[in-house]
């Protein structure tokens, strides 16, 4: 098992331009994100390079782009560390599909997060589905707050964990 260093990670989760290439500047921003979080407790302090925790950071790097304060992104970690460690329950059957090698090409995979309470807690749902018309179903089930839909097969697509 090998414990990877704040740069290591940031590289690993692909912050990645339009053309494939990595961002120099998206690289930065996420190892001081990284580094920030660590110390806040979002995110562990050694990340195995396997390990889940890659995963979780590569989402929460993704959604922090659109603003959201540390608070709501700790929420979201804390909420899909949990659902992930319940074994055996649908979320974490999909996650492991999601982020388990070979991938099905012809699934996608989705994570919604719905951001509640004037921005102070989060759902997640997740899915799997051919079309991504079909990506609000699963465990899910949206309301009037704002949510977030992440295609978690082209996000760990990029990630090289």
């Amino acid at each position: 098992m090998t414990i990877l260093t704040v740069p290591q990670l940031a590289e690993v989760c692909g912050p990645l331009d339009g053309k494939g290439n990595v961002d120099a500047g998206r690289l930065r921003l996420w190892i001081r994100r990284l580094r920030h979080w660590i110390t806040l407790g979002i995110l562990p302090t050694n990340v195995a390079h396997d390990s889940d925790d890659v995963y979780i950071a590569a989402i929460l790097l993704r959604i922090a782009d659109s603003g959201l304060p540390a608070p709501l992104i700790k929420s979201v970690s804390g909420e899909l560390h949990s659902k992930i460690g319940r074994r055996r329950t649908g979320f974490a059957k999909i996650w492991r599909e999601a982020t388990g090698l070979p991938r099905p090409s012809k699934v996608n995979y989705y994570l919604i997060v719905q951001i509640s309470e004037e921005g102070t807690a989060s759902k997640l749902g997740i899915s799997s589905t051919t079309t991504p018309k079909e990506a609000y179903l699963g465990d899910f089930a949206p309301r009037l707050d704002a949510a977030f839909l992440i295609n978690l097969s082209e996000v760990f697509r990029v990630v090289r964990a």
